[in-house]
């Protein structure tokens, strides 16, 4: 069976005979897809325009669901007609594989009406005996049953309604531990900054203060050199004024003798 892209590109190639007539090979892909999408078979295969009717509704149908049909396990010979219990009538273009399996086992006889059918159509037919059973054997619940439901429900929708309060509370604790230590993020890092522009200041303080003591310091040992300085000339005055004071003596003497 050809997916759907390779039956869509298959048509479009097609499409360019659609007026001059199809070739056989073209005829019977048509007769194929035709069968599988309607069921049936075309009317008149002999007419040219009936293969031409059937491309377009074959590219119509296509178009619009965007899908290949499910290929089916069960197929009805060409005009047969299936009566089911329920008074519905069934042919190719209406019949599931799950009504043919139903219809066979409602009367395994059936099975000459079809053209079609799996190899292990009575595997099929059985597993599909036993689900029908099962579902028909769940009975409705109670009344009971059903208010116990009610009640159980109840209950856990209190329980999820407390613990939804309980998380809520503790989210908005959590939230205003969050804001507390935002804040005192916020004051430690201005107090940080005031530290570190204090810091600053300081340094600057520390760093003129000590410009001022190395010359300070420089000025001291000027002075000092200025001292020692004064303090030779001082030493060289005296020597001088000592000298002059004993040359005086000495001509003093001198001409006291002389007088005599």
């Amino acid at each position: 069976m050809l997916t759907y892209s390779e039956t869509m590109a298959t048509l479009l190639e097609m499409k360019g005979r659609h007026d001059d007539g199809f070739s056989s090979s073209d005829r019977l892909f048509i007769k194929e897809v035709y069968e599988l999408l309607y069921g049936k078979p075309i009317k008149n295969t002999a007419c040219s325009n009936c293969y031409r009717d059937a491309y377009i509704l074959i590219y119509t149908k296509l178009k619009k669901d965007g899908t290949m049909p499910k290929e089916k396990k069960f197929i009805l010979l060409n005009g047969v007609l299936l009566h089911a219990l329920n008074g519905q009538v069934f042919t190719n273009s209406n019949l599931t594989d799950e009504i043919a399996m139903d219809a066979l086992n409602e009367n395994p006889n059936r099975l000459d009406l079809f053209s079609k059918y799996p190899d292990n159509y009575k595997e099929l037919c059985e597993a599909r005996k036993t689900l029908k059973e099962e579902a028909a054997g769940k009975e409705p619940k109670s009344n009971e049953e059903l208010q116990t439901n009610v009640e159980s429900l109840k209950s856990a929708l209190a329980t999820a309604t407390a613990d939804l309060a309980n998380t809520q509370k503790k989210n908005e604790e959590l939230e205003a531990k969050v804001a507390a230590f935002a804040e005192e993020k916020i004051v430690a890092e201005s107090s940080t900054k005031e530290l570190n522009d204090k810091i600053v200041e300081l340094t600057a303080q520390i760093e003129s203060l000590s410009s001022e003591k190395e010359a300070l310091s420089e000025a001291k040992d000027s002075l000092a050199k200025e001292i020692e300085s004064l303090q030779k000339e001082l030493a060289n005055a005296k020597k001088v004024d000592e000298a002059s004071s004993a040359k005086k003596t000495s001509k003093t003497t001198k001409t006291d003798d002389t007088a005599k």
